[in-house]
């Protein structure tokens, strides 16, 4: 069933994700639970494990987190929300769509970014 929602303002969950299968790569995904719209996962490449936090950390603004095999929390829609669209636009090169969350562009696999192209 495709969702019609989108994203809204307010505070998102993230989860942000080490892979166990190739080096350097992370996964990112938004959620905004009042809508029930979820990113598509977001791939991005980093060169080592304190790059990742580093970046993530800086880029959320976050002050409270917890540093596992993944990071996970909320953050505020207005922060997020340019970040996610901008990765999902990196990943997506041939798209003319830039709608990056399910229910309006289901079955996105954006390729992994390199997060040294992002100017957060």
């Amino acid at each position: 069933m495709i969702n019609s929602s989108v994203p809204g303002p307010g505070l998102w969950e993230y989860r942000f994700t080490k892979s166990n299968e190739v080096e350097g790569l992370w996964t990112l995904q938004c959620h905004d639970a009042k809508t029930a719209v979820t990113s598509a996962p977001l791939s991005l490449t980093f060169e080592g494990e304190l790059a990742a936090y580093e970046w993530i950390i800086r880029v959320f603004k976050l002050e409270k987190h917890s540093v596992n095999a993944y990071l996970r929390g909320e953050v505020n829609a207005e922060i997020a929300g340019p970040v996610v669209h901008e990765i999902y636009k990196l990943g997506q090169p041939d798209q003319e769509s830039t709608l990056w969350f399910y229910g309006q562009f289901l079955g996105a696999n954006p390729l992994p970014v390199d997060a040294k192209l992002l100017s957060f």
